[in-house]
Formats: C-alpha cells, structure tokens, sequence
C-alpha cells in the first residue's frame, strides 16, 4: 500500500541513552546490561501517582512524551498507538481471572492500571490530556507496521491529524520465560529493556523521514521469506539502497533472502538489526525506523527499506525515504 506518512520526532530510551542521539550510542554499545535503570529517566512524568505506575506505563509515557512535548497538534488530534504486547499477557489473564471468580469488587482498582495492555496509552492519555484515538497493537514483531497502517486509515478519515507509536521491550513473568528458553536453544542475545517511539502524520517540509509503502501479509502455509518475495514484487519502485532487517533473525534463511533481493536486480546492502541489538519480541518495525533516520543523516543514501518477520508467520515491509 502506497502511503504518503512523515515522521515528525523519534524518542528512545535505555537507561541515560534517550532520544536520537541516545539510539546512535546504544547501537555501538558492546556490553548491554538487560534491565532499564530507570523507566523515567529525563523525568517527564509528574510525580504524583507515580510510584503506583507498572514499569510499562513509566516507559510508555517517557517515550510518549518525547515525541509530544511542544507540538502543535491539538490534544484532540493526536492518537496514541502502544505496540506492546508480550510483557502485560499474563497480567491481563490474572485481572480477567480475578474479576470473573470475585466479581468486579474483588479487584484492586489500584492493580488495574498496572494490568490492562491498553493502559499505558490509556495513562499517558490521563497525563497529558490527549484525547483523541487510543489503540493497543498485538502483533508482536509487526505490530508498528501494522499501527502505521491503520494511522494512514484514521488520517484519511480525518479522525486525527498525527499519531504516537510506541514499543517496548521490558520485562514481564511471562517475556523472562519466553527469553529464557531462548538462551538455552540459541546462542544469539536477547535484547536488554528498552523503548523507541514515533511521532507521525502527512507529509511536510520538516520530516525526519517519510514512509511511502508500507504492507503486511501472512504465510499462510508458504514459508516466511515466500511472503517476502511476494511483498517485495509489490513495491512500485525498486530503487532501493540498503535493506534493515530487525526481527526474525533467528528462523529465516539468509541465503534465501539474499537470493530473492539478487532476482530482482537490486543490489542493496542487507543489515540485520538484531545482530548490534539483540533478539527483539516487539520492537520489530520501529527500530529499523530510527535506524533509517540515523543512516540518512550520516551516510549519502536516501532509500530504505525495513522488513519486519514474526515467529507467528507475518511479513511486513516498509520503503522508507529520507526528508527534509
């Protein structure tokens, strides 16, 4: 699908690497520690009603913030899109289950903000009076691909003029277990915790970047780099400089793809994300983003193109052009 998206302002956060800047010193960090120091770090959130706040929704607002702080947008103009599903699963199956054997005075109202997947959004809507479209994505590795399509639907349908996107990969019972039969069968790393955000609408004269296609598919039954194939054949223009794969590494076939980018005539220097960030289980589609705003500013291309793959069989790909 052909998409005509800016992006506005980027926000990222590990430890006291926060912003652009912040994603460049991360990417070339040799030693990763696994955990946030601190979710909060440039201290964005009031203080008030902060130390009942789950870790996610600290994050989700720093990022959130980083993105909104100054803008133009009316509050009412501006949606709010969390791409973060994997560390609140278990926490929602324990709110669901306690209200369904107590009823609903039997749970906490204090647990239920720190529960709910779509309350970090929710949070930062309370916080800074943003009122406008609220969604929670859940779609793990691709779930900000799809939250970019469905922001160019709401845009077209003039329901909001911008929109905040938000990923996280922070810890959960549930996240730790995944990762950790991970290590056991895999000798690449986990990601440690962290948050990247976007800040999108239509096109302009200032843009960091500008997304011009971007599609998503399932296999179906055919194998994941099949799907790629399919969805590479549909990109109008195939100009393409360097391809950035964030997610999947550990399942497709390199020699594949390879393959399938040479039958094409296109002679792009492929980079896997994952190797200088570790294996990511939701941040698939962001980071390739910040990735491509950071080459377009240090290096002479202007063309990218991010593809994202999911253990559960989705595919999406993303041509990203250089702004300003």
């Amino acid at each position: 699908m052909n998409v005509n998206l800016g992006i506005k302002r980027v926000g990222f956060l590990y430890d006291d690497k926060i912003g652009a800047d912040g994603f460049n010193e991360f990417i070339v960090l040799k030693e990763k520690h696994p955990k946030i120091k601190e979710y909060d770090a440039n201290a964005y959130i009031p203080t008030r009603g902060k130390k009942y706040m789950s870790n996610s929704s600290k994050l989700y607002c720093n990022l959130a913030y980083q993105c909104v702080s100054g803008v133009n947008y009316g509050k009412n103009r501006i949606g709010l899109y969390n791409c973060t599903d994997i560390p609140h699963l278990e926490d929602s199956i324990m709110f669901d289950t306690d209200a369904k054997k107590y009823g609903i005075n039997g749970v906490s109202p204090m647990f239920t903000p720190n529960t709910l997947a779509n309350v970090c959004s929710g949070q930062m809507a309370i916080l800074s009076g943003i009122n406008a479209i609220n969604f929670t994505m859940t779609s793990c590795a691709i779930s900000v691909a799809n939250a970019i399509i469905l922001i160019n639907l709401h845009i077209c349908e003039n329901f909001i003029d911008a929109a905040v996107i938000v990923s996280m990969e922070n810890s959960s019972a549930m996240h730790d277990a995944i990762r950790l039969h991970r290590l056991k069968t895999s000798t690449e790393q986990n990601s440690p915790e962290l948050g990247a955000s976007i800040l999108i609408g239509n096109r302009g004269d200032d843009d960091l970047a500008v997304i011009t296609h971007t599609e998503t598919s399932l296999s179906m039954g055919n194998t994941v780099e099949t799907v790629f194939e399919k969805l590479f054949s549909n990109i109008p223009n195939k100009q393409i400089e360097v391809i950035v794969i964030d997610s999947g590494m550990l399942f497709i076939d390199k020699s594949i793809i390879d393959s399938i980018v040479k039958k094409f005539g296109i002679n792009a220097h492929i980079i896997y994300l994952e190797e200088q960030t570790g294996i990511c289980d939701n941040t698939g589609s962001i980071l390739s983003i910040l990735y491509s705003i950071s080459s377009f500013n240090k290096d002479r291309i202007s063309r990218i193109l991010a593809c994202s793959f999911d253990i559960s069989g989705y595919v999406s790909v993303q041509v990203i052009e250089k702004g300003k």
